[in-house]
């Protein structure tokens, strides 16, 4: 592929002293604008993808929603483009806040 789509969580939190804080990471990327580059590396992750002809279902509860959707679109990749035959795959999550987190309603 030639792009890395990323969901994050920008971590927010109230300390003692008075004031907001930011997570560390979430905070460098919430400061970048388009066009903005950022150096990374990307290591090879624990979890294997299922194999197509496997009934999935998988469970969010307001993190760790990426690998959920990656194996997701690397079944409609091997549908749409490869015309290959999936077993079906449900994926159920949710949020507090639809309006500001609910963001893969399509």
């Amino acid at each position: 592929p030639n792009s890395v789509e990323l969901c994050i969580l920008i971590d927010t939190y109230w300390v003692e002293e008075g004031g907001i804080r930011f997570g560390l990471t979430c905070d460098m990327l919430r400061k970048m604008h388009p066009g903005d580059h950022l150096r990374c590396r990307i290591k090879p992750g624990s979890m294997e993808p299922p194999s197509h002809d496997q009934q999935v279902v998988c469970v969010g509860i307001g993190s760790g929603l990426a690998p959920h959707m990656g194996f997701l679109r690397e079944r409609v990749h091997a549908v749409t483009v490869l015309g290959k035959e999936v077993a079906t795959f449900s994926l159920y999550f949710g949020n507090r806040f639809e309006r500001r987190e609910f963001l893969y309603s399509d």
